[in-house]
């Protein structure tokens, strides 16, 4: 890592890069205007131009603009403040750097748990459609043209024959924010893996693509795999959503799901780790790790959360080519 103890005086085109690099990663609130006040020692922020993008950005002005939100995720985690509807495309690049380890988990949580609650929140818009469209094929109703194109689509998104409802429900429901923080957190580090930090690879996704992937360096010689990179965080989020809703190896992940909706009971993070044995080479162990760091960061806390009604938020992503 640079060492930055003595830096030498940036001049102004040094600023204005400083400040698109900036302008790319921020929780943004209602535009650039409302973060002003963090970053006043910059030069104003200008349009973002190929090249230009980058995805450096540091811890502290992450938390800086966490304070310019008053997006406090102690409240958030004792229920007393929703979690606003920012998001962040990449993550700091020295979260690492942040030695009091609580703050920094603090921090990887705040900035992942928006994206997990996002995904959710569509997930859950679209289960609910889902549900009312199958209690009127079970009274016989015939479907206008829009429910059965959208029901065809949705099959189609997650590998299931249209007129199976039950199988496409197993599959269209959320992941508990709990269970997402515990396996962002195993698999990047807590945010300060190389994966994460050029690939905003958060949950150790595998593909033999050299287009889509980073080599791992501790790979053994005869396997070819490649840990997936994403453009921005909320990529990386969707495809892990993804993944558990549709890969065969999580179908008793589904399927307990499944059962404990028409049980009418919670869907909790640690419950359904059990079910993910196949995550992870380690099986078990695996499942026990991630219960621990449900059960030690208290992230069972954030199962309930919920991000704000009002979308004040805004993602820059990274558009550089992976």
């Amino acid at each position: 890592m640079q060492n930055t103890t003595h830096r030498p005086r940036k001049n102004a085109a040094q600023k204005r890069r400083t400040a698109k690099r900036i302008a790319t990663m921020l929780f943004l609130a209602g535009g650039i205007a409302s973060i002003a006040t963090a970053f006043s020692m910059l030069p104003p922020p200008v349009p973002l131009q190929g090249a230009d993008v980058a995805s450096i950005v540091r811890g502290n002005v992450a938390r800086n603009a966490m304070n310019e939100l008053a997006y406090d995720i102690a409240r958030v985690r004792a229920g007393e403040h929703d979690v606003p509807n920012v998001f962040l495309a990449t993550l700091p690049t020295d979260l690492a750097d942040v030695r009091i380890a609580a703050q920094r988990k603090d921090m990887f949580v705040a900035m992942i748990l928006p994206l997990v609650l996002r995904e959710n929140e569509e997930i859950a818009a679209n289960r609910a459609r889902l549900l009312d469209i199958s209690a009127r094929i079970s009274e016989d109703v015939k479907l206008p043209a829009d429910d059965r194109l959208w029901l065809a689509a949705m099959a189609e998104r997650y590998d299931t024959e249209p007129a199976n409802v039950a199988e496409l429900a197993r599959r269209l429901d959320i992941i508990p924010p709990s269970l997402a923080l515990a396996q962002a957190a195993e698999e990047s580090g807590w945010g300060t893996s190389r994966f994460a930090n050029e690939g905003n690879a958060l949950f150790g996704q595998r593909t033999y693509s050299a287009a889509e992937g980073m080599a791992p360096q501790s790979r053994a010689t005869d396997e070819t795999f490649r840990v997936r990179a994403y453009r921005d965080l909320g990529g990386a989020v969707r495809s892990y959503i993804h993944n558990l809703n549709t890969h065969p190896a999580y179908a008793q992940f589904r399927k307990e799901r499944a059962k404990k909706r028409a049980a009418d009971q919670s869907v909790g993070g640690h419950a359904m780790a059990e079910t993910l044995t196949r995550y992870s080479e380690r099986g078990t162990d695996y499942v026990k790790t991630l219960q621990s760091l449900m059960r030690a960061n208290r992230l069972a806390d954030f199962d309930k959360a919920r991000l704000t009604e009002k979308g004040l938020g805004e993602r820059f992503a990274d558009n550089k080519p992976i």
